[in-house]
């Protein structure tokens, strides 16, 4: 499940056996879960195109009708924590394309995404028409870009580049819960000091990290601080894996320090301080299976 305070992307998830033409389309006496109600509801859906021109329970025109009585239609799900599209066989290093052994901040695995994925025909059949796709975590507490991709096979890939940074806090990481938090503190503190016209030139941001203590120990390149400029200047979201109550109380007092644009994912106690998390409009990327005792 995927809370979310800003934008919600609603695509409705539709399988034709062809490629669908100017000619408009009528689906007609669907039982439709539309996003919006709890309840279902009986109704028609006209395509013009590729284009959903209109839902209504009125009878509609079309010059193809699909009479789809007994059947649903929902609004596509997006995976919002997924591999799809960089790992084929995740024991299969050859299929993997979700790390990099030299960049942290800035790794970005837009460029790997694979259109032609086995993965892809079958996550669609079964509702998922688009991804946000993200990286493994890097070395840093911070670090690792990813994107948002329509799931629709085309080479030419429809899609946007870059626009999450992943960070995680416990879990497999094997460093002190109070390491993580400095280090992400140091970044934020450095990123935070940094002047636009620092970042006009390769030989400019080379000299930042050079004279920075924290950015020459982690081994930063020009394409992790320009990431991590983004990240403080351009309300890029930051996707933090997070379960404690505690690591959340702390990430929402970094988001409030640093102005953040903060989504929490795991939240496994985000009900001992979900008061505090509504407060401050902190969407949360949830897994239903956490719910089961």
């Amino acid at each position: 499940m995927i809370i979310q305070s800003k934008k919600i992307l609603l695509v409705f998830f539709i399988l034709f056996n062809g490629i669908i033409s100017s000619e408009s389309i009528l689906i007609q006496n669907v039982t439709i879960y539309d996003g919006k109600n709890n309840n279902p509801f009986v109704g028609n859906v006209l395509l013009d195109g590729n284009i959903i021109s209109r839902v209504s329970t009125s009878n509609l025109p079309g010059d193809k009708v699909i009479d789809a009585t007994g059947k649903i239609l929902t609004p596509g799900i997006i995976s919002t924590d997924s591999e799809i599209g960089i790992v084929e066989i995740g024991a299969l290093s050859v299929t993997r394309d979700d790390s990099s052994d030299l960049y942290q901040i800035g790794f970005s695995i837009y460029d790997a995404f694979n259109p032609n994925s086995v993965l892809i025909p079958w996550n669609r059949s079964n509702g998922i028409t688009s991804t946000i796709t993200l990286p493994q975590n890097t070395n840093s507490p911070i670090g690792g870009l990813g994107s948002f991709f329509v799931l629709d096979s085309d080479l030419k890939i429809t899609g946007i580049k870059d626009n999450v940074m992943i960070g995680r806090v416990g879990g497999s990481g094997g460093e002190s819960r109070a390491e993580t938090f400095s280090i992400m503190e140091d970044l934020l503190e450095f990123a935070s000091s940094i002047d636009s016209k620092d970042m006009d030139s390769y030989e400019d941001i080379s000299d930042l990290i050079d004279d920075s203590p924290i950015a020459e120990t982690m081994e930063l390149h020009p394409r992790d601080l320009k990431a991590l400029f983004r990240l403080i200047n351009d309300d890029l979201p930051l996707i933090m894996k997070a379960n404690r109550a505690s690591d959340i109380l702390k990430l929402i007092e970094i988001k409030e320090k640093y102005d953040l644009n903060l989504i929490i994912m795991g939240a496994q106690e985000a009900g001992l301080v979900a008061e505090k998390i509504a407060q401050n409009e902190i969407p949360l990327i949830i897994n239903p299976i956490n719910k089961i005792p």
